[in-house]
């Protein structure tokens, strides 16, 4: 659909484009023969001028939609989700495991691989002025380091989700499935996700963050 329409959006420049030319053309041939706009009716010079400034804005218009018109902005916003996960990071290399919609929140869950690691990050989207999306890999935590840098795999005592930036509505962490039925989070049953990754299975499992601080009891 984003092609589709990224396609009619450059067809739509190329019209207002020669539209522009056609009519800047023939204002030139007017002037060449000597042929003084006063003297042309009041009719065709309003069809003339009328044509011109839409060309000009059917030109310029879907010029700014398709570079989108955020030129001020830092974030690489993609047009995909899997170019965003590319971009993450700079390192070109990311794959994304699993995605996340939590009803309570309105931005994304991914997970993702890169070489032995899992990390876990929320997606940003962005509406364009067009109705597309573009979406955007904000930080995120390691959930499993595969080599083991920080000196562990897995910490099933770890409640990550204190970046309100980048997880502003979720409190979320990691744990091997046979404590799936023990986990509680401020005595409530956290939302779970299966996830197999690197030949082992885990158990991701996120709750609303209801304004205090996590805590984590097995029982």
């Amino acid at each position: 659909m984003n092609g589709l329409i990224m396609f009619l959006l450059f067809i739509l420049f190329l019209f207002g484009a020669t539209g522009i030319f056609t009519m800047v053309r023939y204002l030139v041939r007017l002037k060449r023969k000597k042929i003084k706009l006063r003297s042309c009716s009041k009719r065709l010079l309003i069809t003339v001028f009328s044509l011109l400034i839409i060309a000009t804005l059917m030109s310029i218009g879907s010029l700014y939609c398709l570079a989108d018109g955020y030129i001020l902005e830092d974030a690489p916003y993609s047009f995909t989700i899997e170019k965003a996960i590319e971009h993450y990071g700079d390192f070109g290399n990311y794959k994304l495991v699993e995605r996340i919609d939590p009803e309570f929140s309105s931005q994304p869950i991914v997970i993702i691989q890169h070489d032995k690691d899992l990390t876990v990050c929320t997606l940003k989207n962005r509406q364009m002025l067009i109705g597309l999306k573009k979406y955007w890999v904000n930080g995120g935590f390691t959930l499993v380091d595969g080599e083991e840098r920080f000196g562990y795999l897995i910490d099933e005592n770890q409640v990550f989700g204190g970046a309100k930036k980048v997880f502003p509505n979720v409190w979320f962490g990691i744990i091997y499935p046979e404590n799936r039925d023990k986990i509680r989070i401020n005595g409530k049953v956290p939302n779970f996700h299966e996830i197999r990754f690197d030949g082992t299975d885990y158990v991701f499992w996120y709750i609303e963050k209801n304004g205090e601080e996590a805590s984590l009891k097995f029982e």
